[in-house]
C-alpha cells in the first residue's frame, strides 16, 4: 500500500487546523459509521468523536450512524450519544440491499460500491484507475484490538476479496461465488458468497451531487 501515495500518521493532522481549512474552503465533513449489533461500543465511539471533533473544534458537521439491521439497542445508544441514525434499509432502497475511509464526495459518488468484504480493495483499484496513484494517501490510525474469528471461518471473506480482484482484472462478473469448505470430519459444505455491487450514486435518478468532504 505504500506505493499508492504518501504515508501519514494521524498525529500529523491537527483538528483545529483541519477545521479552519474546511471552513476556508467552504466544505462540510461527515463521519459515517456503519454498525450492526454494537450497542456495547457505539456510544463511546460517538461520544468521543462528538466531544473532540464537534464540541472542542468544529471539524465534523455530522456524525452519522448507519444501523445495519441490528438486533440490539445500537440505534438508541448511538442516538443518545449524539449521532444521527439511519437504517441501512432506508438508504437508496431502489438500488437494492447493502450488506455493510475518508474521501472527496465527488470521487466516491462516481464509483460502484462492492457489498461486503471486497469493498476496500475495489475502492483502491477504482480510484487509481480513474485518478492515478497520487490521488491516494495512507494514514496510520494507530492500533485497535478487536475480536478475531478463527482462521477457518475467514474463507468466505477471502473468497469475496479474491472475486472482487478477479472482477477488476476483467474476469466475467458473477453475483455470487460458490465456496466449498470441509469440516473437522472432512465433510464438504458449500457456502454461497455474495459479491454484488451497488451502482455509483451519480447514476441514480434524483440523486443530488455535491462537493462536500465525506469521512
Amino acid at each position: 500500500m505504500h506505493a499508492a501515495g504518501p504515508v501519514f500518521s494521524h498525529h500529523d493532522f491537527d483538528p483545529a487546523r483541519l477545521a479552519a481549512r474546511k471552513e476556508a474552503d467552504g466544505l462540510t465533513a461527515s463521519l459515517c459509521i456503519p454498525a450492526r449489533d454494537e450497542a456495547t461500543t457505539i456510544g463511546r465511539i460517538v461520544e468521543s468523536a462528538r466531544r473532540r471533533l464537534v464540541e472542542a473544534v468544529p471539524l465534523l458537521d455530522e456524525i452519522l450512524v448507519v444501523d445495519d439491521h441490528s438486533a440490539d439497542a445500537t440505534a438508541a445508544v448511538a442516538a443518545a450519544a449524539g449521532a444521527r441514525v439511519v437504517r441501512s434499509a432506508d438508504v437508496l432502497p431502489e438500488a437494492g440491499p447493502g450488506s455493510g475511509f475518508a474521501g472527496r464526495r465527488a470521487v466516491l459518488e462516481a464509483l460502484p460500491i462492492v457489498c461486503g468484504w471486497g469493498v476496500d480493495l475495489a475502492l483502491v483499484v477504482d480510484v487509481v484507475a480513474r485518478h492515478g496513484l497520487p490521488a491516494l494517501a495512507q494514514v496510520d490510525l494507530g492500533t485497535r484490538r478487536h475480536r478475531h474469528r478463527p482462521l477457518h471461518e475467514l474463507s468466505p471473506q477471502a473468497m469475496a476479496i479474491l472475486t472482487t480482484a478477479l472482477r477488476r482484472a476483467g474476469v466475467p462478473e458473477r453475483e455470487a461465488a460458490r465456496l466449498v469448505r470441509f469440516d473437522a470430519e472432512h465433510q464438504a459444505h458449500e457456502v454461497l458468497v455474495e459479491v454484488r455491487e451497488r451502482p455509483p450514486l451519480r447514476s441514480l435518478a434524483g440523486y443530488p451531487p455535491g462537493d462536500e468532504l465525506t469521512a
